[in-house]
């Protein structure tokens, strides 16, 4: 078991004091000691200090890292030269070794010690902290895999979307620029802006001079519904295409009727092939 360093003569306080602060100071668990501010020489230290190094150490350079010389670099920052320099207690982090090269993280903290306003010592306790480091990174890592996993899902998440929406909104070139929808299913706001973004963005990439909208799977048509229609037919005129709608059932007439509606100002027709040859005898005029 390693011993404790006892103070020197310069730092004793009396027989009482000094034995009282060396039972304070082997009560700490963590590495404790007192460095002179000129010689980085350890005046008092308790056995924690040298658990696992060489206890002959003078210095804290040669105790926690077997250097001849103070620690001087940006990995290893000395304690003692920063609160010299700043008259304040200092916290940093060293890698320490013991006897057999084995390296360990340490929370380095220094607190000056003064007489007549000029720091003499430096008291230094070390927290091992390799665990808790150890800890923090695999804690990171589990973290990135996470987000990496939660990123993947929620990429699989809209590329499933995608795939749903475009099964869900088929649009087919049936014939040179002319495009047909066929709508199944209610058309609430959300679905009614993705079909529209879906046909218009068709619609450019085709260069259609026609779309055909077949509502025959829709049953029924309220104001929402109605609604819808009427923006994607506005849309696709903007686009200078010719927007038509095929199948309106009669008691879906009856209904936009009743409704007081009007489709956008699109072409209506009671079938799908009416539409087809409305529209193939016109542009073929052209």
């Amino acid at each position: 078991m390693s011993e404790a360093k006892s103070l020197d003569s310069k730092m004793s306080f009396g027989t009482e004091a000094d034995a009282f602060i060396k039972i304070l100071t082997e009560s700490l668990i963590h590495p404790f000691y007192i460095i002179d501010a000129e010689t980085h020489e350890i005046v008092l230290a308790n056995s924690a200090s040298y658990k696992g190094r060489d206890s002959t150490a003078k210095t804290c350079h040669l105790l926690t890292h077997q250097n001849e010389v103070p620690c001087d670099s940006v990995e290893h920052g000395c304690p003692l030269k920063e609160v010299k320099r700043t008259g304040e207690p200092v916290t940093v982090i060293h890698t320490h070794y013991d006897l057999e090269g084995n390296a360990k993280l340490f929370e380095v903290h220094g607190y000056p010690i003064t007489r007549d306003g000029k720091i003499t010592h430096m008291i230094e306790y070390s927290i091992d902290i390799t665990d808790r480091k150890r800890a923090e990174e695999e804690a990171t890592r589990a973290i990135n895999a996470l987000e990496d996993n939660t990123r993947l899902q929620s990429e699989l998440i809209q590329a499933q979307k995608t795939v749903i929406t475009e099964l869900s909104t088929p649009i087919i070139e049936i014939w040179e620029s002319l495009l047909v929808l066929p709508v199944v299913g209610n058309v609430n706001a959300a679905r009614g802006t993705e079909i529209t973004s879906a046909i218009l963005n068709r619609v450019s990439e085709k260069r259609a001079h026609g779309v055909i909208i077949d509502v025959t799977g829709i049953e029924a048509m309220d104001t929402t519904t109605a609604a819808q229609f009427i923006k994607m037919t506005k849309s696709i005129r903007l686009l200078g295409a010719i927007p038509m709608i095929s199948g309106i059932s009669p008691q879906i007439s009856e209904i936009l009727v009743q409704l007081d509606v009007e489709l956008g100002g699109a072409v209506t027709h009671s079938t799908l092939k009416d539409a087809l040859r409305w529209f193939i005898s016109r542009y073929a005029k052209k």
